[in-house]
């Protein structure tokens, strides 16, 4: 027999879950398909309960006019957005990087010594820091190259777990041995990345539909943006894709999700398949 509670728990109405999924797609481009209703209705009755809401009604209504909307819709992305990653997750991609694609462009940069990465979905921050000790471990810095890699997520919260460059032992399962005993300190159940790592990762907030927020990312020389675009709608990812092209360079590569595909942006990148893995540089 069903509790009180269970009974008197909120119901998520088919119009009021389409409202609801149609405004976290118009904002961040993740979109809820019917069956992944039970997700989002799992995750909003948490945070009805805790704001003391009555009704998914009344808490569209709060995120929609309420006072302090824009906070609690950050919150509902902080809810929503998926974490799952890790340090060399996809090894041979970081292979690529550091075999192929930093050495061709080093060689191609004409004198212009700086070499730009942008992490566009970098969760809690394991993919870049990755390609930090990647970079680190060529020695780039200290041949008179200036690195910039740019982290950015739409998770504030994830944003700043980053920042702390502070990691239990799950996150660095797939960490080679030499890189763990190298950019990292044991303490106690923890693995805290040194400061030279911490100090080439400059974080920001950056919702990858938005055109202004996006801007500031500018002369990319490489972009990653994987395991991401597979949650978003066509519209979302048709944005996001305009706006990842503009912010790298000429000829720039692109790195995406193994089960990502890019036909239909085959007019704005070409494939490149490098040591089994396909890649793709800016037309």
């Amino acid at each position: 027999m069903m509790s009180d509670a269970v009974n008197q728990r909120p119901l998520l109405s088919d119009e009021t879950f389409r409202k609801i999924r149609d405004l976290i797609a118009e904002k961040t481009g993740i979109y809820f398909h019917d069956n992944k209703r039970y997700l989002l209705e799992m995750k909003l009755s948490r945070r009805i309960k805790e704001k003391g809401f009555s009704s998914f009604e009344e808490y569209l209504e709060a995120l929609s006019r309420g006072i302090g909307k824009e906070e609690e819709f950050k919150t509902l992305v902080d809810l929503i957005v998926t974490k799952e990653t890790s340090f060399f997750r996809d090894l041979t991609q970081f292979e690529i990087l550091r075999e192929h694609l930093i050495p061709d462009i080093m060689k191609n940069k004409n004198g212009y010594r700086s070499i730009r990465i942008w992490s566009s979905a970098c969760s809690t921050g394991e993919e870049p820091y990755t390609i930090a000790m990647v970079i680190l471990e060529e020695g780039i810095p200290f041949k008179g190259w200036n690195v910039h890699i740019l982290a950015s997520d739409i998770n504030e919260k994830f944003l700043k777990y980053a920042q702390n460059g502070r990691y239990e032992a799950y996150s660095v399962r797939n960490t080679p041995p030499k890189y763990l005993e190298k950019y990292f300190i044991k303490r106690g159940d923890e693995y805290v990345l040194k400061r030279q790592v911490r100090e080439l990762v400059k974080f920001r907030r950056i919702n990858l539909i938005d055109s202004l927020e996006t801007g500031i990312a500018k002369d990319m020389d490489i972009v990653f943006c994987r395991n991401v675009l597979i949650y978003f709608d066509e519209e979302a990812r048709q944005k996001a894709m305009n706006h990842i092209h503009r912010s790298l360079s000429s000829g720039g590569y692109l790195f995406l999700g193994f089960s990502e595909l890019m036909h239909e942006y085959s007019h704005m990148f070409k494939p490149v398949m490098i040591k089994g893995s396909m890649i793709y540089q800016k037309i």
